[in-house]
C-alpha cells in the first residue's frame, strides 16, 4: 500500500471514529432524556436487546452462526453482567451530573486500562505511562468535587463506571485471543439482555410512541456505532484514530447546554482537560514505541 492509500484509509477510519462517537453521544443524550421517566433496569435491557439486531449483522458478516461458538462463556458472562452494572452506574450518573461532567470521568478509562494491564495482562507499565496515569488521576480528583461537595455521590458512579469499563476492555482484550470482536460484543448484549430481563416484568412501564422510537435508538444506534467502530479500526492504526474519540465531550457539552442548559463545572474543564492530556499522552507513546519497535 503506498502512502497516497494509507492516508486515504486513515481517513476513513477517522471518519469512521467521528460518526461512531456522535452515535454513542446522542445515545447518551437520549438516555438523559428518557431516566426520569422509565425504570432504569427497563432502559438498560431495551439498549442491550435492541442492540443485538446490528450485532447480529456483525456476526454474520463475521462467519455467521459459527463464529459463535467459544470456549469462553464464564468469561462472557462475567462480561455481561459487568456490563448490566456498569451502564446503571453510568446512567444514574447522568441524572445528578451535567453530560460534559460523566464524560470527563469516562475518559479516565483508559487510565485504568493502564493501571491493570501489569496484574491481568503482565503488560509492563514503564515510567512514561506511569506519569501519564499519576496526571490522569490527579484531574480525576480535581473533577470529584463537581458541585463542591467532596466524593460527590454522582462523581463516584461515573469514576466507578470508568473502572469497571476499564475491566471490560481488558476481558475483552483477553478474549480476542480465542474470539472474534463481533463474537464478543454479541455475547454481552445478549447475556446482559437476559440479565436485565429478568427484573424487566417488575418495573416495566409502557412507553408511547415518541418514546419507544428513543428506548429503540438506544440500542440499535449504540450497536451501529459499535460496528462503525470495528471499521474505524480495521481501516487505520488505533493510535491514529483514538484521539477523536475526545470530540464526544463537545457532543456532551453541546447536548447538555442546548437541551438541560448544563454549564460543565470548572474542576470538570480543568481535571478533564488534565485526563484528556494524560490520554493523549498515552496514545503518543504507545505509537512511538511502536514506532520504534
Amino acid at each position: 500500500m503506498n502512502r497516497h492509500q494509507q492516508t486515504e484509509q486513515t481517513r476513513i477510519g477517522v471518519f469512521y471514529m467521528a460518526i461512531a462517537i456522535f452515535m454513542f453521544s446522542t445515545v447518551n443524550a437520549v438516555v438523559k432524556d428518557v431516566m426520569g421517566v422509565y425504570p432504569l433496569m427497563q432502559i438498560i435491557f431495551l439498549r442491550f436487546f435492541f442492540a443485538l439486531l446490528p450485532c447480529s449483522f456483525m456476526v454474520y458478516q463475521n462467519g455467521g452462526i459459527k463464529s459463535l461458538k467459544t470456549p469462553n462463556l464464564k468469561s462472557h458472562f462475567f462480561c455481561g453482567s459487568l456490563a448490566v452494572l456498569n451502564l446503571a452506574l453510568l446512567f444514574s450518573s447522568f441524572k445528578v451530573l451535567p453530560l460534559a461532567d460523566v464524560t470527563a470521568f469516562a475518559f479516565s478509562t483508559i487510565l485504568f486500562i493502564t493501571l491493570l494491564s501489569y496484574p491481568l495482562l503482565k503488560e509492563i507499565v514503564g515510567l512514561h505511562r506511569w506519569f501519564a496515569v499519576i496526571l490522569g488521576f490527579g484531574g480525576v480528583l480535581i473533577m470529584l468535587n463537581p458541585s463542591g461537595e467532596l466524593f460527590h455521590i454522582g462523581s463516584l458512579m461515573a469514576l466507578v463506571f470508568a473502572f469497571g469499563d476499564g475491566l471490560i476492555m481488558i476481558f475483552a482484550r483477553l478474549l480476542s485471543r480465542t474470539d472474534k470482536s463481533s463474537t464478543i460484543v454479541f455475547y454481552c448484549s445478549l447475556i446482559a439482555a437476559m440479565i436485565a430481563a429478568f427484573f424487566v416484568p417488575f418495573v416495566w412501564v409502557m412507553p408511547n410512541v415518541t418514546d419507544f422510537f428513543k428506548l429503540v435508538f438506544l440500542g440499535i444506534g449504540s450497536g451501529t456505532a459499535q460496528i462503525l467502530l470495528t471499521y474505524a479500526y480495521r481501516y487505520a492504526q488505533a493510535t491514529l484514530i483514538a484521539p477523536v474519540i475526545y470530540t464526544a465531550i463537545l457532543w456532551s457539552a453541546f447536548y447538555g447546554y442546548y437541551f438541560w442548559g448544563e454549564v460543565p463545572s470548572s474542576e470538570a474543564i480543568f481535571g478533564g482537560s488534565l485526563v484528556i492530556f494524560s490520554g493523549l499522552y498515552l496514545i503518543y507513546w504507545e505509537k512511538r514505541q511502536a514506532h520504534l519497535a
